[in-house]
C-alpha cells in the first residue's frame, strides 16, 4: 500500500491533532444560527490518517475547488477555496441557516437530511485533471462556534501510470469484480467513523472511466480512481479511443489476487507502457527511381536485450538478372550522418551483404529462381528482426510473395560483439517501402514466434449451438507469440470459412479463416452461462415472446446486478435486452431498453416523467455498430420499496464503456426483475 497523496491538506492546528473521532453535532440553537447575507468561511484541515502531510510535497487544496457542507435546512452548500493554502473554503448565505453539520469532498449533489443521514456519490466518471485524485473525504465540526472541519477519507484509491499514451486516446477505464461506482446512504458525526465499503448494497457499477484528450503524439498520465474500502478479486484496466479499436487490447492489463484496500489508502497497480507510437510512412519514390543510397527510413534503436521487428511492403524495379532492386538493411551505431558514424554490416534481400571489411556471400536464402525472386519480391509484406543479446547482434528477414506462394528467409549473426546500443535503417536501390509497423521485443535476441491466432475476447454460449454466420466473427484478433505476448491484427483482414458452428461447450474452439492470402485456425475462448433467452438467428418477431428463462424478486432496500453477454443484430438502437421492473406479484409494470427510452405495461405510453429520470453517456453515431459481442450488467435496485432504479452498464469488445440509468420509477413494496430480447441472443453469466 501506498500512503494517500496528491489531493488534500494540511492545515494542521493544536485542535486538529487533538481530534480522535469524537467530534459530535452541534447542538441546533439560535446562537450557532448563520444570519442572512453573511460569509462564512471554514478552515477544511485534514487527519494524518496515512501520512504527515506539508506544503514543501505540494500536496495542498486547489483555489477554486469546492466542497459540499451540509446544513440541518436539507441540503448541501457548495463552499469555494479562497485560501488554498490554509485550506479555507468561503460561501454567503442568502437566507438564515440554522447550522453546519457535515462536509464532503469532492463536491455533492445528492440529499442531505442530517449528519446522520445522507448521501454521497461515488462517480462512474471523471474528467481528468493532473495531480488531482478527487479521493472522497468527509469532515465533522470540531467546535460548535469556530468552523472548522477536520476531514477524513471516506474510501480509498487504485493508482496507475500509463506511459507512451498515443494522440487521440480519449479515456481510461478502470473495471473491478465488486461494486466501486454508485449514491450511497451514510450516516455518522463523527468522520472517524464513516466509511464507504464495496459490499454496500446501494453501490452499482463495477467500472469507472476518466475522460480526458490525449493531443501530443506520446505522453505519460498517472491516474486516480476513488473506490469503496475493501477486498478486491481482479482488477482489468484499459485506454479507449475513437478512433483506434485496437487500443483498448493492446493497453489492457488484468489483475488478479486478493487486494485488500482501508480508508485513506492507495493501491499502485503495475506501471503500464506502450510500444512507442509509429505512423506508416514510404521510404523512395514510388516508380522505383530513387537509385542506391538516395533515401532512408528512420534510424530505429536497438538496446542490449532487445529485438527490433521491422515490418515493410517492398517494391522494386524488376530488372532482369538484377535481384537486388529491393530492400537494403543498414546496422550502424548511429543514424547515417550523425557524428562518429559507423556501420557493423549492411544486408540485401538477395542473399548478399557486406561488413567495412569483407563481403557476406550466404545468408541462407531459400531460392527457387531468380526470375521468380524478382517478380515475387515487388509486392512482399517483409519483416526484418535484429536482436542485441550483450553486443551479439543477428538478423532475419521473412519476405512473402503478394500472391501467398512463397516466403523467402534469410539469416544473419554478426561474428563480433560490439559495445553500446545499435541502430537499423534502410536505403534504397531503385527501390522503395511501405513502413507499415514498428516494434520491439524485450530480453532475447531471438525474435519471438507465431503460435496461433485468437479472438481478443471471449464469447459465451448456454445450451444450444451457434452459428458463427449469424452471431459474428471476433472483431478483435490477436496474434499469439511463444513468449506469451499478442499482438492485436485487424480483424476485418481475417475472412471465415462459411458454416462453421460454436459448440455449446465451454473451452477453446478453433474456426477456420483466410488471412493475407493464407489458411489459418483461430481460436476462440468459450465461457458456459447460467441460461439464454432470444432468437439464435438473432430475428425476435415480438420481445415480449422471449424473456429470461429466471427472473429474481428484488426486496426494498436492495440491487440486483445480473450480466449478460450479448450477440446483437446491431439493425436498431434497441437490438439488446429489455430490463423489466415487475410488481412483487410478478405482474409488469414499465418496461426499459437501453436505448434510453422505457413505457408502461400496457406498451402504448412512454413511461411517466421519462425525461426528467432518465441519463446516459451513448455515443448515437456508433451505438449500433458496437452492440454485438458486448458484455452488459443491468442493476435493478429498490429504493425502500417506493421507487426502483434500472441501470445498464455496458463494455463494448474494444473496452468503450457507456450506461443508461433511469431513476424514479414508482412501485409500490417488492420488485421481480428479468429481461427480454430484440432481435437478439442473450447469455445469462451471472
Amino acid at each position: 500500500m501506498e500512503e494517500l497523496k496528491m489531493k488534500k491538506v494540511l492545515y494542521l492546528t493544536a485542535a486538529v491533532l487533538a481530534f480522535t473521532g469524537c467530534a459530535k453535532e452541534p447542538a441546533a440553537t439560535s446562537a450557532n444560527a448563520i444570519p442572512e447575507g453573511k460569509t462564512v468561511s471554514i478552515v477544511a484541515s485534514l487527519d494524518n490518517l496515512k501520512t504527515t502531510y506539508n506544503k514543501t510535497d505540494g500536496f495542498a487544496w486547489t483555489a477554486g475547488e469546492t466542497v459540499s457542507v451540509g446544513t440541518n435546512d436539507s441540503e448541501y452548500v457548495a463552499f469555494t477555496c479562497s485560501d488554498a493554502e490554509n485550506g479555507v473554503f468561503s460561501h454567503t448565505f442568502t437566507g438564515t441557516v440554522p447550522q453546519l453539520l457535515l462536509a464532503v469532498s469532492p463536491a455533492q449533489s445528492g440529499s442531505f437530511t442530517s449528519a446522520s443521514a445522507y448521501q454521497v456519490t461515488l462517480p462512474g466518471e471523471y474528467t481528468y485533471a493532473e495531480g488531482v485524485t478527487n479521493a472522497l473525504m468527509v469532515g465533522t465540526p470540531i467546535d460548535e462556534t469556530s468552523y472548522r472541519f477536520a476531514f477524513r477519507h471516506a474510501a480509498a484509491l487504485f493508482k496507475v501510470t500509463y506511459k507512451n499514451i498515443p494522440a487521440g486516446t480519449s479515456a481510461f477505464v478502470l473495471t473491478t469484480d465488486k461494486p466501486v461506482c454508485g449514491s450511497v446512504s451514510l450516516g455518522g458525526t463523527s468522520a472517524g467513523e464513516i466509511e464507504i465499503r464495496n459490499d454496500n448494497a446501494s453501490l452499482t457499477g463495477k467500472s469507472v472511466t476518466i475522460r480526458f484528450a490525449a493531443t501530443t503524439v506520446e505522453q505519460d498520465m498517472t491516474f486516480y480512481i476513488p473506490v469503496p474500502t475493501g477486498a478486491y478479486g481482479s482488477v482489468r484496466m484499459n485506454l479507449v479511443s475513437a478512433s483506434d479499436a485496437t487500443l483498448a487490447a493492446s493497453s489492457a492489463k488484468t489483475l488478479s489476487g486478493t487486494m485488500t484496500l482501508g480508508r485513506g489508502e492507495v493501491h499502485s497497480l503495475p506501471t503500464v507502457t506502450l510500444a512507442s507510437g509509429f505512423t506508416p510512412y514510404t521510404v523512395g519514390a514510388t516508380d522505383n527511381s530513387t537509385a542506391w543510397w538516395g533515401a532512408f527510413s528512420d534510424a530505429y534503436p536497438v538496446a542490449d536485450g532487445r529485438t527490433l521487428h521491422l515490418e515493410l511492403e517492398n517494391y522494386g524495379a524488376k530488372i532482369t538478372d538484377q535481384a537486388y532492386h529491393n530492400w537494403v538493411a543498414v546496422v550502424a551505431n548511429a543514424a547515417f550522418g550523425a557524428a562518429g558514424y559507423a556501420e557493423y554490416f549492411a544486408l540485401r534481400s538477395d542473399n548478399y551483404g557486406w561488413t567495412p571489411s569483407s563481403k557476406i556471400e550466404d545468408l541462407g536464402l531459400n531460392l527457387d529462381s531468380w526470375e521468380n525472386f524478382i517478380q515475387k519480391m515487388d509486392g512482399a509484406y517483409v519483416t526484418l528482426t535484429l536482436g542485441n543479446q550483450g553486443g551479439n547482434l543477428s538478423f532475419k528477414s521473412s519476405s512473402k510473395a503478394a500472391d501467398g506462394s512463397v516466403t523467402y528467409t534469410q539469416s544473419y549473426t554478426h561474428p563480433t560483439a560490439v559495445s553500446g546500443d545499435v541502430c537499423l535503417f534502410l536505403t534504397t536501390d531503385l527501390s522503395h517501402y511501405n513502413i507499415k509497423k514498428v516494434w520491439y521485443s524485450g530480453d532475447s535476441d531471438e525474435p519471438k514466434t507465431l503460435v496461433g491466432y485468437r479472438s481478443g475476447y471471449d464469447y459465451y454460449v448456454a445450451n444450444e449451438a451457434l452459428s458463427l454466420d449469424v452471431i459474428g466473427t471476433p472483431k478483435r484478433i490477436v496474434a499469439a507469440y511463444s513468449d506469451g505476448s499478442t499482438q492485436e491484427l485487424t480483424a476485418s483482414d481475417f475472412s471465415f470459412t462459411a458454416g462453421q458452428t460454436l459448440a455449446a461447450s465451454a473451452g477453446d474452439q478453433v474456426f477456420t479463416a483466410t488471412y493475407k492470402g493464407e489458411t489459418v485456425n483461430v481460436t476462440i475462448p468459450v465461457k458456459k452461462g447460467k441460461e439464454a433467452f432470444g432468437s439464435t438467428t438473432l430475428t425476435t418477431v415480438n420481445w415480449y415472446d422471449s424473456w429470461q428463462p429466471t427472473g429474481h424478486d428484488v426486496p426494498a432496500g436492495t440491487s440486483l446486478t445480473t450480466q449478460y453477454f450479448v450477440y446483437s443484430l446491431c439493425g436498431e438502437n434497441f437490438h439488446g435486452p429489455y430490463a423489466h421492473v415487475n410488481d412483487a406479484s410478478w405482474n409488469g409494470l414499465t418496461v426499459f431498453r437501453w436505448d434510453n427510452w422505457g413505457w408502461n405495461d400496457d406498451g402504448s405510453t412512454a413511461w411517466d416523467n421519462i425525461d426528467a429520470n432518465k441519463e446516459s453517456n451513448w455515443n448515437w453515431d456508433t451505438m449500433k455498430a458496437y452492440q454485438n459481442h458486448c458484455l452488459t450488467d443491468i442493476t435493478w435496485t429498490n429504493v425502500g420499496g417506493t421507487t426502483a432504479t434500472v441501470r445498464y452498464d455496458v463494455t463494448y469488445w474494444n473496452g468503450e464503456t457507456h450506461y443508461q440509468l433511469y431513476k424514479n420509477i414508482n412501485i409500490s413494496g417488492g420488485i421481480c426483475a428479468n429481461a427480454a430480447a430484440d432481435c437478439c441472443y442473450v447469455v445469462v453469466i451471472e
